[in-house]
């Protein structure tokens, strides 16, 4: 027993990635009052976390019933990212200087889907908690080491506030357009890697 806890922490930490939503979370709050990154960190950790619980309960049963292949979905969030990175890399992040809703609600996009709730994380929680060859208590330790994750994940975005002020608007500016290289490589990797699963189906 724990070392499938141990096992599924790893998996959820590593896919959830608490420390790379922070870098993401700092460029787009870097023009925000304490008390707006604060509630951008919250509604954002409360949709992901609702996000995430659905593809626990129902994930598996959502994706047979419409018939989709969990490959597809990945290939899907991929563009997303992909996307989203170029976004990072050639637009003016929002927070520097822009008003929150100017568009859209930064908290539910990009920083709660898809940066922490994306899809390798909604398909790694299918994987981990929604898996019928698993019992009820590996399931529900998967669901509890899920909410602990997104738990530290929490914790690191209260905390990015001190890091922001270190670091400035420029700084904030430098990392956006970094993270998005990064993100568009990651984007990149993951098609490439479902589209190569599908090949040898």
């Amino acid at each position: 027993m724990l070392s499938h806890v141990l096992t599924t922490f790893v998996t959820l930490f590593v896919i959830i990635d608490p420390i790379g939503s922070v870098p993401v979370f700092i460029s787009l709050t870097g023009g925000f009052s304490a008390e707006k990154r604060k509630k951008v960190a919250n509604k954002a950790i409360l949709v992901a976390t609702g996000v995430l619980l659905f593809f626990v309960l129902l994930g598996q049963i959502l994706f047979d019933a419409i018939g989709v292949r969990l490959l597809s979905f990945e290939i899907a969030g991929g563009v997303v990212l992909f996307l989203f990175g170029l976004k990072m890399i050639f637009d003016k992040p929002e927070g520097m200087g822009m008003p929150a809703e100017s568009h859209h609600d930064v908290a539910v996009f990009p920083l709660a889907i898809p940066s922490i709730a994306g899809p390798g994380a909604m398909l790694g929680v299918v994987v981990s908690a929604n898996n019928p060859t698993y019992s009820m208590a590996q399931q529900a330790i998967a669901t509890g080491t899920l909410l602990f994750v997104l738990l530290i994940t929490y914790t690191l975005l209260r905390s990015s506030e001190k890091i922001n002020h270190w670091i400035g608007k420029t700084g904030s500016l430098i990392l956006s357009r970094v993270m998005g290289i990064i993100l568009t490589a990651i984007a990149t990797e993951t098609i490439l890697k479902a589209i190569a699963k599908l090949s040898i189906q």
